[in-house]
């Protein structure tokens, strides 16, 4: 048995919503297909806690790191959970919507003001403060646009998806908000890109500076039809990766910055100037 404590919660509400959700998304996975989510077994509202049963697997990030060595195996690997993804956000009401480019920028800086004054992301005509005009010079083309959306995970990451066998398990998901399907697939390829011990070379990259390989794996099982498309592709994977350079940025002042952290800043700042070179190319 694991148990999941919701410690910021002010009220037991949220506690029965996400069992729900637990639930919705068990019943509508596919254990035949090695798609799942943990199963609730308990509600306790006064605790603030759902216990759930026991997930003997490991993250992604660590299967990816020790065991999916080769290209294909790590292939197989990504193209599984690109089909757990797909499979959550059919459960999730796909719809076109007009795409919000405000509630996009300010849940990023939300992430951008945590960052100290004088902090070198911030400083002028650093490749993050350029991302980040450059995002807000590029939304007329997409602000209002009708795109697929649906309530997504909201932190698809390689911790969240963890891997038993061939079982692809997902959690922690929010599916409470509204958004882009292609947040949750940027946030995923962001976090792939840093589980590897080797940068991308130049030769393996595709035009967003990401390993072609890991795009083309998660498109396989994630599905074309709804894969999202360029340029709002690159617009939506610069935005997360701007959020992620901030949220990386602040724990490596406030807590000295693993070299683990350090690797991983320069890999998302690589990533970022190239977008916006490419990107401010595209502006002229």
């Amino acid at each position: 048995v694991a148990v999941k404590v919701y410690r910021k919660l002010e009220s037991s509400r949220p506690i029965r919503w996400y069992a729900r959700a637990l639930r919705h998304y068990g019943a509508g996975m596919s254990a035949a297909d090695g798609l799942a989510v943990p199963q609730v077994l308990q509600v306790q509202l006064g605790k603030f806690a759902l216990l759930m049963d026991w997930v003997d697997a490991k993250p992604l990030r660590e299967v990816l790191l020790t065991q999916d060595l080769s290209p294909a195996r790590r292939a197989r690997r990504i193209e599984k959970c690109g089909a757990w993804l797909r499979r959550f956000h059919d459960l999730s009401n796909v719809q076109m919507e007009p795409f919000d480019y405000d509630m996009m920028a300010t849940r990023r800086q939300l992430h951008v003001d945590q960052l100290e004054p004088g902090s070198s992301a911030l400083s002028n005509g650093s490749w993050f403060a350029r991302a980040v005009k450059l995002l807000d010079t590029h939304a007329a083309r997409f602000d209002g646009k009708d795109v697929a959306c649906a309530k997504v995970h909201g932190d698809v990451t390689t911790s969240n998806l963890m891997i038993s066998a061939e079982t692809v398990i997902g959690l922690d998901f929010d599916a409470r908000r509204r958004l882009p399907l292609a947040t949750d697939i940027c946030r995923l390829l962001v976090h792939l890109d840093v589980c590897r011990y080797l940068p991308t070379s130049h030769a393996a990259m595709d035009e967003t500076a990401g390993s072609r390989r890991d795009v083309e794996a998660l498109r396989a099982g994630y599905g074309a039809d709804l894969f999202p498309d360029e340029p709002f592709f690159s617009f939506v994977l610069l935005n997360d990766i701007v959020r992620r350079i901030a949220i990386r940025s602040d724990k490596s002042a406030s807590q000295g910055g693993s070299i683990g952290r350090r690797l991983e800043l320069y890999r998302l700042n690589r990533r970022c100037r190239y977008l916006v070179q490419r990107l401010e190319k595209e502006t002229l």
